[in-house]
């Protein structure tokens, strides 16, 4: 890094030495917990006592597939699909009209990546018209899968929408042919 290398070089190596142990602990990222923080704590500033609190995470927590214990954890101590429902249970929590899942399920093997589509298919039914969710993926057979519209975006414009089965078997637009053939090609 630029500035290490910075100050190694103004105050000598063995400065530098001493400099950077006396500075570890500010480099380390302490974890927090899966239930701390926003907007967990937009519970609590909605009047909510801690005791209330606790028992929405939980149930939170529960709507998602995850049991309670969970609350506790921390990020480094569960899967990228339970991060997942943690991320969405605390997107849940300030009952938002609309749910912006960017690249979901990008990290996640196939069968977490069912079960994410599952759970959000079972919160679409739960909610009705109450939560609308932007699914931002590049995994054509997912949109398709899960999506009543798609839109297909060309260096930030809108270059074709419609229902992904009509814009995926007649695409018009040559950015949404190519991206169509270049999957196909693929597999």
């Amino acid at each position: 890094m630029f500035w290490m290398a910075r100050i190694s070089q103004t105050c000598g190596e063995k400065n530098y030495e001493i400099f950077i142990k006396k500075c570890k602990w500010f480099f380390r990222v302490r974890p927090i917990p899966l239930t701390r923080g926003e907007p967990w704590e937009s519970l609590r500033n909605a009047g909510m006592s801690r005791r209330e609190t606790r028992a929405e995470v939980e149930r939170l927590l529960e709507q998602c597939g995850l049991s309670k214990e969970f609350a506790d954890r921390y990020p480094h101590q569960v899967s990228g699909g339970q991060c997942q429902r943690a991320a969405i249970a605390r997107a849940l929590a300030i009952q938002p009209k609309l749910l912006i899942c960017d690249e979901a399920t990008s990290a996640l093997d196939v069968t977490v990546q069912k079960e994410i589509i599952d759970l959000l298919n079972q919160l679409r039914l739960v909610q009705g018209k109450h939560l609308s969710i932007l699914f931002i993926c590049h995994d054509l057979s997912l949109v398709q899968q899960f999506c009543d519209r798609m839109l297909v975006m060309y260096q930030g414009e809108i270059v074709e929408q419609g229902k992904p089965d009509d814009v995926i078997q007649k695409p018009e637009h040559a950015y949404t042919r190519r991206l169509i053939d270049s999957v196909l090609e693929f597999e």
